[in-house]
């Protein structure tokens, strides 16, 4: 029996690395200009038929038509400050300190759909220091039931026929606070944290890292993008991905990418097999169908006395956004 030339041991390695070796592979995901670069500066973009909503926080306000569930409404702001202004004239401004913890709103669009991009600007204060939870959550439930999503008991509990993800700032050793990004997620086949296997009652969010750590910048503003997208019921092609500044940084989904779990995280190093994709639903009438945004600290070590951070140029649509580019020097207003 002949050997095996080295050329094919060595696509053979790369095609597993990639997924390839499981079946058809994932389609890629895109990077850097998408829907925004067809509107420079936004104008026009909330009438793309894409476009879910658009908040630019312009009025200066929220409007409870939208946002109908506001969480620390004293500590939801809206600042003119230009250095605290992405684009146009008015940001808003999410605080908590010793007295308020939970500055949160929530926005609903019903029924939902099977893919979701969210893509928003985020800057953090200098003095940021660690966070609970920094909410730009995409969360998908019974298209007939607006709170689906807190049925199975809520946190540290797997939920039922919902899911949702968070890709938000966790501590890290070596890494200032609030740390770097990952993605902290929930869906009724949650692992457990009790259990090397995973198994247990209590599951807090399971999270998973992008392969190459990503540290949260501080002082500047940021373009994030999550995309969220639905299995087809009971099977295991769900996927999740983020973007930072136009740069694909995280993919979860059937065959991407390699690791292992060990308890409710999923372990990039060292690689031991693919990962297997999300069952996020059983049933078709599960949609994305939630928007929620803002900024939870609880009390403790790490905790500065105020916690800030604004956010600005919110997007949700069901293709990829990207980043905005700006209008004509004259209205260019603080973007990029």
């Amino acid at each position: 029996m002949s050997h095996i030339p080295f050329f094919v041991v060595a696509l053979l390695v790369m095609l597993s690395l990639t997924g390839w070796i499981e079946g058809v592979p994932p389609p890629p995901l895109p990077e850097g200009a998408g829907l925004a670069a067809r509107y420079p500066g936004g104008a026009g973009l909330e009438k793309d038929s894409s476009v879910i909503l658009v908040e630019n926080f312009e009025a200066g306000e929220l409007d409870r038509s939208r946002w109908e569930d506001v969480r620390g409404a004293d500590h939801i702001r809206f600042t003119t400050d230009p250095m605290n202004v992405n684009s146009g004239k008015y940001a808003c401004e999410f605080v908590c300190d010793a007295k308020v913890g939970d500055a949160t709103a929530k926005t609903w669009f019903m029924p939902g759909h099977d893919i979701v991009f969210v893509r928003w600007y985020v800057k953090f204060a200098e003095d940021m220091g660690k966070t609970s939870h920094v909410f730009s959550t995409p969360i998908a439930q019974r298209t007939n039931d607006r709170w689906g999503w807190t049925k199975g008991g809520g946190a540290g509990h797997r939920p039922v026929d919902a899911f949702w993800t968070t890709f938000e700032p966790v501590r890290s050793e070596g890494v200032p606070m609030p740390g770097v990004w990952h993605f902290y997620t929930y869906w009724p086949e949650m692992h457990s944290h009790e259990t090397p296997e995973g198994k247990g009652e209590t599951t807090w969010g399971n999270n998973f890292s992008p392969f190459e750590p990503q540290p949260v910048e501080k002082g500047r503003w940021v373009c994030m993008e999550v995309m969220l997208k639905a299995n087809t019921p009971g099977e295991y092609n769900g996927e999740q991905a983020a973007w930072i500044d136009g740069k694909l940084v995280a993919r979860f989904g059937p065959g991407t990418p390699m690791g292992y779990w060990l308890r409710d995280r999923w372990r990039n190093d060292p690689p031991k097999g693919l990962f297997e994709g999300y069952n996020w639903r059983t049933r078709e009438d599960v949609k994305i169908n939630c928007y929620s945004m803002g900024l939870y600290v609880s009390q403790g070590e790490g905790v500065a006395p105020v916690s800030r951070m604004w956010y600005d140029d919110v997007v949700l649509a069901t293709e990829y956004i990207g980043p905005q580019t700006a209008a004509s020097n004259a209205a260019s207003g603080h973007g990029e």
